[in-house]
């Protein structure tokens, strides 16, 4: 529905990437490949599901050394004091490969400032779980970016697998007393998106309970602590 809205020559200099899972909106080799063979990028990492190491190499040309693989319940310390932890992501369902790793995930990162510190959740692709709440309420996240173009049968028949509704993914941030949320995975496909004047308007009805904003291009989004 766009076309790509930056280059990786413009990007600044990047230290990591972080795949959730292999779907190629997630893990794209016309992005992948660009941007580790951009001259600024040349000692960027990338972080994968251990399910999906072998196609990572494929599709980022990156020496094994450079690529990380993680699954639930792992963690790795970070430059610049950022600790991340692996998550479980159901897309629609939980699955793992023959020796258990998850196939999809989702990642917090754990970011400390000079003030303190805050999280932020990136679901990956996903939908409501059962002990998606435990996870949470163990990381407590300050900041949820989750995907919420839904999903159905025609989709799913289709080999489109869905995430959260708009109502889930609002719902699960007050579950788990997230106050700020950025609804994305909108925009793309056309058949596999949500309406963003729904999401502003939703956003509206819900402020008394937590903020959310629709992810917007051109729009520049600062985390830090108050």
């Amino acid at each position: 529905m766009m076309d790509a809205p930056i280059t990786a020559e413009k990007l600044p200099p990047v230290e990591t990437v972080f795949c959730t899972h292999r779907h190629t909106d997630h893990m794209d080799p016309g992005t992948l490949l660009p941007l580790f063979n951009c001259a600024s990028q040349e000692t960027a990492n990338l972080v994968v599901p251990h399910a999906e190491l072998t196609e990572a190499r494929k599709r980022s040309g990156l020496p094994e050394k450079r690529i990380t693989g993680m699954t639930d319940g792992e963690s790795l310390s970070l430059p610049g004091g950022v600790d991340l932890y692996a998550i479980p992501a159901a897309h629609e369902e939980i699955e793992r490969d023959s020796a258990g790793n998850s196939v999809y995930l989702g990642y917090i990162f754990d970011i400390k400032l000079a003030g303190g510190s805050f999280r932020l959740w990136h679901s990956g692709d996903c939908i409501p779980y059962p002990l998606l709440q435990d996870w949470l309420n163990r990381f407590k996240p300050d900041i949820a970016l989750l995907p919420v173009n839904g999903r159905d049968e025609y989709r799913k028949n289709h080999g489109v697998p869905g995430n959260f509704t708009l109502e889930e993914a609002v719902d699960v941030c007050i579950e788990a007393g997230i106050p700020h949320m950025v609804a994305h995975h909108v925009g793309l496909f056309n058949f596999n998106t949500e309406n963003p004047e729904r999401i502003a308007a939703y956003a509206t009805e819900k402020a008394d309970m937590i903020s959310v904003w629709p992810a917007e291009l051109n729009r520049e989004y600062r985390l830090g602590l108050k």
